[in-house]
Order: structure tokens, then sequence, then C-alpha cells
């Protein structure tokens, strides 16, 4: 996978040949305060969902999974949790969870 970034929106790519997802779309990238991670939001599975992928472009993990949009992902200072949007409740609130995606909550 391949990384680039334009006017904060994330693309990812494979090298590897593979189908893109042309309708797809990944954006608002923030970095790790260790420089290792980004956390975006992207619609791949057809509502906003968070992931995370490493700097190198490998390790992309889903991090949210639900029917509603989850979006614009920020890191914690410490790196140990990530805020982010949601209207999974209705309307839009904001959520905190670990860096692994566990524990989420409003």
């Amino acid at each position: 996978m391949k990384l680039l970034f334009v006017l904060g929106i994330v693309c990812l790519f494979s090298c590897a040949g593979g189908s893109n997802n042309l309708t797809s779309y990944s954006e608002r990238p923030s970095w790790s305060p260790d420089g290792k991670q980004i956390v975006f939001n992207s619609n791949r599975d057809g509502d906003d969902e968070i992931y995370v992928i490493r700097v190198d472009g490998s390790g992309l993990r889903q991090l949210t999974n639900n029917d509603d949009d989850d979006y614009t992902p920020f890191w914690s200072p410490d790196g140990d949790f990530i805020s982010f949007g949601s209207n999974r409740d209705g309307n839009s609130e904001i959520y905190v969870m670990k860096a692994d995606g566990s524990e989420q909550k409003r």
C-alpha cells in the first residue's frame, strides 16, 4: 500500500495490482503523537468508519463498525485514545475510544 496526502485527504492504494474501489474515499488524517500511525475516516464499507494504518502503509485496521457515520478522528496527546464524531445515536456527538478501538463511549 502507498499513502498519498492531498489537501487533507488520505488516498490509499495498492502497489500489488488488485482492484481499487474508486467510489470510496478516505479523509481527515491525524498522525499519532509518536509519528508511527495515522487515523482517518473512510466510507470503504458503505458508511464512514474510523481506520488506523502505519505510516509505511501496512497494518490497516478498522476501529469502528456500525451502520452510522463515524468521522473526524483525533489522537489524544499521549496516543492512548482517539476521539471522533459519530451520529450513531441519531445526532452528532463526540465519542472516545482506546487507540485499539475498544471501549467506545460518549
